[in-house]
């Protein structure tokens, strides 16, 4: 009777043993899928400032040039109106 209660505890035992380490692995799966997806979404984001900035820039660029070229017109102008 005592052996039988020993085996039934042991055997208990195993299975919740096992039962925690089916947790485990379940739990360092999940943890290891929402590190990726936060990889990659840091990655996509960090891809999406930089091209948000090279297209600023390029814009900035654009807007000095159009810029340069109002005020090389106004000089014309200028001196257009002077030589009148």
């Amino acid at each position: 009777m005592v052996k039988d209660v020993e085996d039934k505890h042991t055997q208990e035992r195993k299975e919740t043993q096992k039962q925690f380490e089916d947790f485990k692995n379940k739990v360092k799966d999940r943890e290891a899928g929402v590190e990726k997806e936060y990889q990659s979404r840091v990655t996509e984001m960090r891809l999406e400032v930089m091209d948000t900035k090279k297209r600023f820039e390029q814009r900035l660029e654009e807007f000095k040039k159009q810029l340069e070229d109002y005020r090389k017109n106004n000089d014309v102008i200028d001196e257009m109106k002077k030589a009148h």
